[in-house]
């Protein structure tokens, strides 16, 4: 019966992030990286065909994982399992380790970016562990900084704040960022853990995260997980 509960939070959160792929058509999602291994995959600009990478930095965490890519190219900017980031060297990033989520958990964390500050992005970690609720935390990276690099080297980034408090506890491991119909702002999905409550949060310019609760959506009380590389961001110039 759990599984089932579970298959139920899964196909909720997928019909979400399909919504969200048919807002925008860009390469923000054509690296992956995931699994406590070198190996990665990235897909063509051109017909989409993956490919096998063999870069990606280890140890790694086992969940899901997210990767900041950017859109109008497919380069990879930095990636994380949600306890460390990792630049485009595929070395941690400066300051960039430390992160509390969940590394084995479905989907521990997702970035989206900062809305109306262009190279700026928040990293959302959770600690959910299967059945056991977690709290949310937002990090954020600063991709004109640079990370110990010389100049002139690009920026590699560097992680400005860490694990900061969104007022978002008792949460299961699904969770995911979409683009507001604004094209400016994001909503940031979690799922209210043992309930069928969701919490729609309101990522937009300023520092305040506004929270709102969904309540009785599926009608069945679940620990809800969600497939891993699940994470959508936009990164807007």
């Amino acid at each position: 019966m759990m599984d089932f509960l579970k298959i139920r939070g899964v196909l909720v959160l997928v019909c979400l992030l399909l919504v969200a792929d048919g807002v925008a058509q860009n390469f923000s999602q054509h690296n992956w990286y995931f699994g406590n291994n070198v190996r990665g995959i990235r897909f063509s600009r051109t017909d989409n065909s993956p490919s096998l990478v063999t870069n990606q930095f280890i140890p790694f965490g086992t969940g899901g994982s997210a990767v900041a890519s950017d859109p109008t190219n497919a380069n990879v900017l930095f990636y994380t399992d949600g306890s460390r980031m990792l630049n485009i060297a595929h070395a941690q990033m400066s300051n960039g380790f430390g992160l509390n989520a969940n590394t084995s958990a479905n989907q521990p964390v997702t970035i989206c970016g900062v809305p109306g500050q262009p190279n700026q992005y928040l990293v959302f970690t959770n600690n959910a562990s299967f059945t056991t609720g977690g709290t949310i935390s937002v990090s954020t990276v600063d991709m004109t900084a640079f990370g110990g690099e010389l100049f002139p080297t690009p920026p590699l980034g560097n992680v400005t704040t860490k694990n900061v408090a969104t007022g978002l506890a008792g949460r299961s491991e699904a969770m995911i960022t979409v683009p507001h119909a604004n094209a400016i702002d994001f909503w940031l999905i979690t799922h209210e853990n043992g309930t069928d409550n969701y919490t729609s949060t309101l990522v937009a310019a300023g520092p305040a995260l506004t929270h709102t609760t969904f309540p009785n959506v599926t009608g069945l009380p679940i620990s809800a997980a969600i497939l891993p590389e699940a994470s959508w961001y936009e990164k807007f110039a």
